[in-house]
C-alpha cells in the first residue's frame, strides 16, 4: 500500500493528484501512510486542493503518528 515510486510518491499521492476521493478513502482505510513525504518533500496533503480531500487527509493525519 505504501509503494513509492522513483520520486517517492505514494498511490495516496497519485489519488490526491487526481482529486480522487474514493480512492483516497479506501487507501486510508486499507493502511495508506498520509504522512510519506515523496523525493521532494511533499506530503499528499501538500497538493491537496479539494476541501473534500483535505479533510479527510487532516482527520487521518491526526488519529495516526
Amino acid at each position: 500500500m505504501n509503494y513509492r515510486d522513483n520520486h517517492g510518491r505514494t498511490a495516496l499521492h497519485m489519488a490526491i493528484a487526481f482529486n480522487n476521493k474514493v480512492a483516497a478513502e479506501t487507501m486510508l482505510h486499507l493502511g495508506a501512510n498520509p504522512h510519506i513525504k515523496d523525493a521532494y518533500g511533499q506530503r499528499p496533503i501538500d497538493n491537496c486542493y479539494v476541501e473534500s480531500l483535505r479533510s479527510l487527509l487532516e482527520i487521518k493525519m491526526a488519529n495516526t503518528t
